[in-house]
């Protein structure tokens, strides 16, 4: 639903009282603390009041006015908006959604299992305030103790901005936002409305708490202190943690070097001049103070009332960064001072030497040795026994116990480690662990490759060999020609780590049935007979090659892996296939999306190290997509800017297969992405033969681990087969798909289970050829040009592409489908019909330069 613009279909006040009434309940809406003003430039009306009603009087169109309520509910007749008089609070809200928060943090939440909100409002263009509807008590005191902590998770998160209480004021789904920068260069003011609403969602704090968190007593978490601002530090005394602060600290000593002056007034804290005293006016010098070792601070200044200990310090590592730059540039920085914050605090932390500035020698004379703050002695336990790696991407992953652990993205795992070496670290300080293990590695740290779900070496002989990371307890397989084995991870040869999402893979088993993989398989899966097997068209072989090909090629990976789309009527089975598949090679929380993104970046997000994903009832893919699926297909990386930086890039590396489950046959409708898509037609299940999923689930959870068994034992097979398969295909003795690398290792495979020579490759090109002939027979620039060569003489044409172009539009539609000239260029169209439609009906294609011209030549060949 896009923000209402116009009165002309609903009212505005009946919009917002079913809002209002669907959050707080129909009998407290007139309690309900509202405000409202037609400019908010024009002495706006904050102090508000109780009820819509009473609103209504003082707006003369609801269209156009800022439109607010307070998120919590206050008590009947209350006489002003205080956190006393609130009585209820049954909202969770989080703001700035697009602009100060990065919505692709969200989407990481939502995965995670992050309830989905009740409204999105859009409140300015490109932002939006997201609320949940919480069930339960919202009046008890464990209510809103419990509320109180899951906001300054989200604030420390950085899922929220950081003004969240009960009595704060929040845009209702309509009006406009008349703030002056908003405003067209027409003077008109943006409509304010939701982007999605949906009442029926409601969320509890348990839910909550538990994803956000990250653990079942999540009540029990401390609070992080690096989400308060300082305005609520002051107002709880510096914050409740023990005061730390010391002259020896890092950040301190940073402050000295640019002239803040830091001073020690009491134990466990120091004085210094606020680093955004240009803000102050008055008294610039006074109300700063460092209460932490780990830097945190605040300043009770009111201009620095909403900032927190992030802000501060990026404003003194900037003003450090610009004092050394200007030390260097006048060949001044006779001491040697890091150019960089980040190495400054390094050296600091870890260098014995005192720094011989003259601000910092101040601070020497003090100290004699610096004393590790919790933090850096929680470091240098885990780099005791864990190794620090930097991936391909520049990444930063730790080692510990043949586990990786990623650094750069602050893996919780490593702060549960630390915990258990005796440095429980929470909030800042937990902050400062991963600032202290990203600035502990050398920038010439030699790079290596970090695997996730599955790795293919070569050995030394260039005989292959793949290893699949279990995801459980640090377990891997290893496979190669002589069998498969079970090896703890930190044994591999390779680096892999475990993906958020990525569920953990029994330990497979061996068969003790004799049963070969496909006798199993079928027993979950339903499959044609295998009636003609030495028929590469035959139904059976057909569809075992193609799954063959599938599951192959997502555990030995030289080049592009397939797509793959199954295809049949409701109730055939398609979506449990799907997931079967993904079972057996990449298991993951989120395996199954009802649909996929239409930006690139998104699509890479999404699939980003992983093996595959299942699209559930998909119904088209349009060609930004295609493209896209296409550049998936062969392994490509999507570089992007980061969000709310200059010049940062987030990269985004993926090779995957994305397996469609669809009633239709034909969403694949471009050459390229159908080139690289398997078809897949299920048979329609009878009912008498349909079983609930909970008994397909149990069969399945029995048979899983001696079918993966199975499926190792079958691939180890096929890597003796490999070499060979692959010299016929380089000398031509076998005819290859455009999916070459796949059809390799599935033919070599194949070969293995006594599959006749040839026949699965045979039946990956005849499966290729058969979409080839679809697509042509649907396209209607190709229908249409095999007409109109069809009336050439000789069967032949030369001209322009243009030329083309009108003769085609030219042509009687007689018996041939519509044509929309206008949907893609046709130079783009016509482009995209080679090679196919050479392969399959026999059109060849010659260009030529003139002096004036680029011309093509077309012929149709007799069959």
């Amino acid at each position: 639903m896009k923000p209402a613009t116009n009165q002309s279909s609903v009212s505005g006040w009946t919009v917002c009282e079913n809002f209002l009434e669907v959050i707080f309940g129909k009998e407290n809406v007139k309690d309900v603390w509202v405000t409202g003003f037609d400019d908010i430039t024009a002495n706006p009306y904050w102090f508000g009041m109780q009820g819509l009603d009473a609103l209504k009087t003082r707006l003369s169109d609801v269209n156009e006015a800022d439109l607010y309520f307070t998120a919590g509910l206050l008590e009947t007749n209350a006489d002003r908006r205080t956190l006393g008089a609130v009585v209820a609070q049954p909202l969770l809200y989080a703001d700035d959604i697009g602009t100060k928060v990065d919505p692709a943090l969200w989407t990481e939440m939502f995965l995670k299992g992050f309830p989905e909100p009740t409204f999105r409002i859009e409140t300015s263009p490109g932002n939006e305030t997201w609320l949940w509807k919480l069930e339960g008590d919202t009046r008890s005191p464990e209510h809103n103790t419990g509320l109180a902590l899951i906001r300054a998770y989200m604030i420390e998160r950085g899922l929220t901005d950081a003004l969240h209480d009960s009595t704060r004021y929040l845009r209702l789904p309509w009006g406009h936002n008349s703030k002056p920068h908003y405003r067209t260069d027409k003077g008109r003011s943006p409509a304010v409305g939701y982007t999605d609403c949906s009442p029926e969602k409601s969320a509890t704090l348990d839910q909550i708490g538990r994803v956000l968190i990250g653990r079942d007593d999540w009540r029990n978490a401390d609070v992080p202190l690096s989400a308060q601002t300082s305005g609520a530090m002051a107002a709880a005394g510096g914050g409740s943690r023990p005061r730390d602060a010391d002259m020896d600290d890092a950040m301190v000593q940073m402050a000295a070097v640019i002239g803040l002056e830091p001073k020690q007034r009491v134990k466990g804290v120091v004085d210094a001049i606020c680093p955004n005293f240009a803000e102050h006016g008055a008294r610039a010098e006074t109300g700063f103070s460092f209460i932490g070792s780990g830097g945190e601070c605040y300043c009770h200044h009111a201009s620095c009332s909403e900032l927190k200990t992030p802000d501060f310090l990026r404003l003194i590592r900037g003003r450090y960064e610009e004092e050394v730059a200007s030390l260097n540039k006048a060949g001044q920085n006779s001491v040697g001072l890091p150019p960089t914050a980040k190495r400054f605090e390094f050296k600091v932390l870890s260098d014995a030497n005192p720094l011989t500035s003259s601000a910092a020698k101040k601070i020497a004379e003090q100290q004699k040795k610096i004393a590790p703050s919790a933090f850096e002695r929680g470091a240098l336990a885990l780099l005791q026994e864990g190794q620090l790696l930097v991936d391909l991407k520049g990444a930063i992953w730790l080692s510990y116990n043949g586990r990786l652990h990623s650094v750069s993205n602050k893996d919780r795992a490593i702060l549960q480690i630390c915990a258990q070496l005796g440095h429980n670290l929470t909030g800042s300080g937990a902050s400062n662990l991963f600032e202290y293990l990203i600035n502990s590695v050398s920038p010439n740290e030699e790079r290596v490759e970090v695997s996730f779900r599955q790795a293919d070496t070569t050995q030394s002989d260039g005989k292959p060999t793949v290893y699949v990371n279990l995801m459980n307890n640090g377990q891997a397989i290893r496979i190669d020609e002589g069998g498969w084995s079970a090896l703890p991870l930190k044994d591999a040869p390779i680096a892999m780590a475990e993906r958020l999402g990525g569920l953990p893979m029994p330990m497979p088993a061996n068969s003790t049935s004799g049963r070969d993989f496909f006798d199993m398989l079928e027993q979950h899966i339903p499959l044609a007979p295998f009636s003609k097997t030495s028929d590469a068209k035959d139904l059976g072989v057909r569809q075992r090659a193609v799954l063959l090909c599938t599951l192959t090629a997502a555990l030995y990976r030289p080049g592009t892996v397939p797509h793959l789309m199954i295809s049949g009527q409701q109730g055939s089975g398609k979506t449990t296939l799907a997931k079967r598949l993904t079972d057996l090679t990449d298991p993951d929380a989120a395996a199954v999306s009802a649909t996929l993104p239409s930006e690139a970046d998104k699509i890479f997000n999404i699939v980003n190290n992983r093996l595959n994903l299942v699209a559930d009832n998909a119904s088209g893919v349009s060609k930004a997509k295609s493209d896209v699926l296409c550049a998936i297909a062969s392994g490509s990386a999507h570089a992007a800017r980061k969000l709310y930086t200059d010049a940062d890039r987030a990269i985004f590396q993926a090779k995957a297969t994305v397996i469609f489950t669809s009633v239709l046959t034909d969403i694949v409708r471009l050459p390229d992405l159908a080139q690289r898509t398997l078809q897949f037609d299920c048979a329609p299940i009878s009912r008498k033969h349909r079983l609930s999923e909970r008994s397909l689930n149990e069969k399945w959870k029995q048979d899983y681990p001696a079918l993966l068994g199975a499926l190792y034992d079958t691939l180890a097979r096929g890597l003796s087969h490999l070499s060979k398969v692959t010299s016929e295909c380089e000398s031509g003795a076998l005819e290859t798909p455009r999916l070459s690398d796949a059809a390799i290792i599935a033919e070599a495979v194949a070969r293995g289970m006594g599959w006749p020579v040839g026949l699965c490759m045979a039946a990956l090109v005849a499966n290729e050829q058969s979409e080839a002939h679809r697509l042509l027979e649907e396209n209607p620039v190709a229908l249409r040009l095999r007409a109109f060569l069809e009336k050439q003489p000789n069967q032949s044409w030369e001209g322009t592409v243009s030329e083309l172009n009108t003769a085609l539009g030219d042509l009687p539609a007689f018996n041939l489908p519509s044509w929309d000239q206008n949907r893609l260029p046709f130079s783009g169209q016509f482009q995209r019909l080679w090679p196919g439609i050479e392969e399959a009906w026999g059109i060849s294609r010659v260009q030529r330069r003139t002096s004036k011209k680029r011309l093509v030549g077309l012929t149709l060949k007799a069959p």
